[in-house]
């Protein structure tokens, strides 16, 4: 299995640090609030505004129709 150090926000750019496997790695940053989906990691701020984000569009869909 392969190893990484840690994680980079991908909407502002915040590292978080890590060690071990992808496994072992994935549950610190979901434990410390991180959201991984489909490749994209976004630290516990970004990953508020993301589901904010994603909870108007919704609402705003359901309107629209």
């Amino acid at each position: 299995m392969s190893r990484i150090t840690g994680a980079k926000c991908e909407d502002c750019g915040k590292v978080a640090g890590g060690a071990g496997n992808w496994s072992a790695v994935w549950r610190a940053l979901k434990n410390a609030g991180w959201t991984v989906d489909r490749g994209a990691h976004r630290c516990p701020a970004c990953s508020e505004a993301w589901r904010a984000r994603l909870a108007r569009e919704a609402r705003r869909g359901s309107a629209d129709r």
